[in-house]
């Protein structure tokens, strides 16, 4: 069996999938368990679709970092994470960065809707550059981890860096976003 040596710290416990009452109780219990293990856990990280819920943790616990599916899918109550309204979500992404929790960004992509016009809640294919882009945008966020499914895809990723703002500007979301946005 492999030496641990109880005097290092985890650096980060991360709460994943926290969307509902019963996930948040339990996460909840985690804020103490910090506080009273100060020396073997340094970070909470919460993962969750839900605005109520993230709001809730973010009053109740010690969150340091958040993982959030942002997309203008979910943003515009399209898709099966599209969890709250545009003001909830827009006041999620103000109060991590007013607070300093930082967010990284889960399903930029909607899963892969957004990159196919059929597949689409728009009826319009956005460019994985323009989602990403869209992404990093919004307050509190520090990284957008999009996914890919093979080696080629992530150097295709990696090129965003070297894409001119044009292919990164997503302004034609206007277009075809709901009244509400």
């Amino acid at each position: 069996m492999p030496k641990t040596n109880d005097n290092k710290a985890n650096d980060t416990v991360l709460l994943h999938n926290v969307d509902s009452q019963c996930s948040q109780n339990t996460a909840q219990n985690t804020k103490h368990s910090k506080r009273g293990c100060r020396t073997a856990i340094r970070h909470i990280g919460l993962s969750s679709h839900t605005p109520k819920v993230i709001q809730r943790m973010l009053d109740d616990a010690e969150i340091d970092m958040l993982m959030y599916s942002i997309n203008p899918g979910y943003d515009y109550g399209e898709g099966d994470y599209a969890y709250g309204g545009v003001d909830e979500r827009a006041e999620v992404y103000r109060r991590c960065a007013k607070d300093g929790v930082g967010i990284s960004v889960m399903k930029p992509f909607s899963g892969g809707q957004l990159l196919s016009r059929e597949r689409s809640p728009f009826g319009k294919a956005l460019t994985p550059f323009q989602c990403i882009r869209y992404a990093l945008d919004k307050p509190g966020v520090l990284t957008a981890l999009p996914g890919a499914q093979s080696v080629l895809q992530v150097d295709e990723l990696l090129s965003y860096y070297e894409r001119a703002d044009e292919e990164l500007d997503y302004s034609v979301i206007s277009s075809f976003a709901p009244p509400q946005a």
